[in-house]
């Protein structure tokens, strides 16, 4: 199809499709928000962890065992935290929605960000790469460690046909359930993590 013909099809469709976006962007982003909030608290206290965790995702949302809090900090900052996050689209944008994140749209994908408050950018990639052994180590969990971009993280790949019946059904457990899974692997590694705090706080 043309540029031209693609044109031609939103012009004629464009009532439904701005209906769709702003639907997805009001009312579906702050269910997906709920949601996630509910999931992660729960594995929060769980874990005996502390955080920010709020409904709305467009928010800073995050978690961390308390032996990573910063020493004699009052203020919430943490050597290493998890942070809820989104990767980009193929074209460097984020997707206009949440949703669109969730369901992958054009690369975009949730994610578990590990980062610190110690460390300026260019402190904490330079830790990521002389932590060679300890990113082998996370990579061979699964995570994707990146030190020339500065990111470790645990991506999670949600089901597209699974958050349909989720929205259909008014139940998000089944659907949510890998960013549980990944929060579980993050705790998993704890040991490995651990390790870097050591590195940061060394640094600091």
């Amino acid at each position: 199809m043309s540029e031209g013909d693609v044109g031609s099809v939103i012009v004629l469709h464009i009532d439904e499709l701005e209906s769709a976006i702003r639907h997805a962007q009001n009312a579906m982003d702050a269910h997906l928000g709920r949601a996630v909030a509910e999931l992660l608290d729960d594995r929060r206290r769980a874990f005996g962890w502390e955080g920010k965790i709020g409904t709305e995702l467009d928010s800073p949302i995050w978690l961390a065992p308390p032996e990573w809090r910063i020493a004699n900090d009052e203020d919430d900052n943490f050597d290493l935290f998890v942070n809820l996050d989104r990767s980009f689209c193929l074209d460097g944008e984020p997707p206009s929605t949440w949703v669109g994140t969730f369901c992958g749209f054009a690369g975009s994908q949730l994610q578990l960000e590990i980062t610190s408050d110690s460390l300026g950018r260019g402190a904490w990639k330079k830790l990521l790469r002389d932590e060679a052994k300890t990113m082998e180590q996370l990579r061979d969990m699964g995570f994707r460690c990146d030190p020339k971009d500065g990111l470790l993280a645990a991506l999670v790949t949600i089901d597209r046909s699974e958050l349909a019946k989720a929205f259909s059904e008014d139940d998000f457990e089944e659907a949510l359930a890998p960013i549980v899974k990944t929060l579980d692997r993050i705790q998993s590694a704890r040991k490995i993590l651990d390790k870097l705090v050591s590195a940061i706080r060394k640094k600091s």
